[in-house]
């Protein structure tokens, strides 16, 4: 069944980036939030607003091959939630 248009919902995600190169390593940061709309009549329903933060340090080993460590912090309706990340990765 087809929707009016005025059934249409819509929700907010914005986000920045920053990184930066020093000499062989790269610091980078972005973060990340998302707020979903919901517009239910004669429902109650919490949507929580999640934004996420993700700190990652990266060294280049030779021009082919870099490492990277990161931690990843999402804030869900003022609950963090943490998690780690790491990679090998291979440069063409």
């Amino acid at each position: 069944m087809l929707h009016d248009k005025d059934d249409f919902e819509t929700s907010l995600f914005v986000g920045l980036y920053a990184g930066a190169f020093i000499g062989d390593f790269y610091p980078s940061y972005s973060i990340g939030n998302y707020s979903p709309g919901l517009d239910a009549e004669d429902t109650s329903v919490h949507m929580p607003s999640i934004t996420s933060n993700y700190f990652t340090l990266g060294y280049h080993i030779n021009k082919n091959f870099a490492i990277s460590l990161g931690a990843v912090g999402s804030d869900i309706d003022s609950h963090w939630h943490w998690a780690g990340s790491g990679g090998l990765h291979y440069y063409l």
